[in-house]
């Protein structure tokens, strides 16, 4: 689990058209799952919610995805063949 509140900003650009920027309240909430599905392997599904709240309207995201860890000693291994790779982590991340 995850969360915080602070001041965000959102902005955009587009060459020829300028920029635009607003500041104002933002408030982040995560919550995630560690599976083991081994001794070395896990598998750890997750949801991060962002929003911000600014004087001309409001900009929220939703985020989800799983990644997975291979825990010291597991059979991880870099693709030279050299030595595990401990912690190694792998993400699928999904935004709507």
């Amino acid at each position: 689990m995850t969360g915080g509140l602070g001041l965000g900003t959102v902005s955009a650009g587009v060459s020829g058209f300028g920029s635009a920027s607003e500041t104002g309240v933002a408030a982040l909430l995560g919550l995630g799952y560690d599976i083991r599905v081994s001794r070395t392997v896990s598998l750890s599904p997750y949801w991060n919610g962002f929003a911000l709240s600014y004087s001309d309207g409001d900009a929220n995201v939703g985020q989800i995805g799983w990644e997975s860890r291979c825990i010291k000693g597991g059979p991880c291994r870099k693709q030279d063949g050299g030595a595990p790779d401990a912690g190694l982590v792998r993400r699928a991340v999904f935004a709507a």
